[in-house]
């Protein structure tokens, strides 16, 4: 397999700042955050992933409860005007129903925003999830050929160190006490990985 040198994904995340990802083969992959209070590094070593990655869908379930309400406020409303004959009554009702629709869209728009789907790839041994990256972003080919890279520098990472197991989770876990100092990752679950690298 070979190498993709310097490959690097720029990601921007609606109100969330960016994410940027650059690979340095062979050695580690460097995680960009940029966000409104500041700018924040983190370096995780490619041997300490796995190769094995999966999707998740991330659902903004408030904006979804926001909904579900406002769309039973309609239906109730609606259903409530068979029964009142006062005009005054109805012609509040209008304006009422004409918000509460309007809430509704962008209550749907707030959803749809903020709902997204990720690659997740997990740590080696401890199965942490750690690199989260937003799937398609900025662009499905960019998204797919960097994806393609980390998987690559990371299988080759392994094969050029030729670490056994012990050495492997010593390295693993030298890489998640760095992560929890800095604050990547937090201390329960550096924790839980802990316990299961000392224990495996």
């Amino acid at each position: 397999m070979s190498s993709i040198s310097g490959s690097m994904l720029y990601q921007n995340k609606l109100f969330h700042g960016k994410n940027n990802f650059v690979i340095k083969p062979g050695s580690h992959i460097s995680i960009e955050q940029l966000k409104s209070r500041g700018k924040t590094k983190f370096d995780i070593d490619l041997i300490a992933l796995s190769p094995d990655s999966h999707t998740r869908i991330n659902l903004a379930w408030h904006w979804m409860v926001a909904m579900m309400i406002t769309l039973a406020v309609i239906v109730a409303t609606l259903a409530a005007s068979q029964f009142i004959t006062n005009n005054i009554i109805l012609e509040y009702k209008k304006y009422f129903l004409l918000l509460v629709v309007m809430l509704f869209i962008i209550f749907t728009i707030l959803f749809l925003v903020f709902s997204n789907r990720k690659r997740i790839f997990t740590t080696r041994h401890s199965k942490l999830p750690i690199v989260e990256i937003l799937i398609s972003n900025p662009n499905k080919s960019s998204y797919k050929s960097f994806i393609d890279g980390l998987e690559n520098e990371i299988i080759i990472s392994c094969q050029n160190r030729q670490l056994n197991q012990k050495q492997q989770r010593a390295g693993e876990l030298k890489t998640l006490r760095r992560l929890s100092e800095q604050g990547f990752i937090s201390k329960a679950d550096y924790e839980q990985s802990k316990q299961i690298l000392l224990h495996a």
